[in-house]
């Protein structure tokens, strides 16, 4: 599935999920912080990025790899995210 995922992305080879940006640790992480943010765009928070498309998850995606999501993990993480926020992401 990666291999069409890179073909789909054409002019934006630099952005290849096998080339994780240095401040994430896996494709898991990735995955998770991308959605969270598709689910922000969803909701109304304004793109920082000034592309064609329209799509949260793409959006969201050349964000995360753009290194323009900042984000917190293990104790550094303001707190940990409430049941009904977690069983929200799970219900999209």
């Amino acid at each position: 599935m990666k291999e069409v995922w890179e073909e789909r992305a054409g002019a934006r080879e630099e952005r290849k999920v096998k080339d994780l940006p240095d401040n994430i640790d896996s494709k898991f992480r990735l995955v998770t912080i991308t959605a969270m943010r598709a689910k922000q765009l969803q909701r109304g928070a304004r793109p920082k990025v000034d592309i064609e498309s329209t799509k949260p998850t793409e959006i969201a995606r050349i964000e995360v790899m753009e290194g323009l999501i900042d984000f917190q993990v293990g104790e550094d993480a303001i707190g940990p995210m409430e049941d009904n926020e977690v069983s929200e992401l799970l219900e999209d």
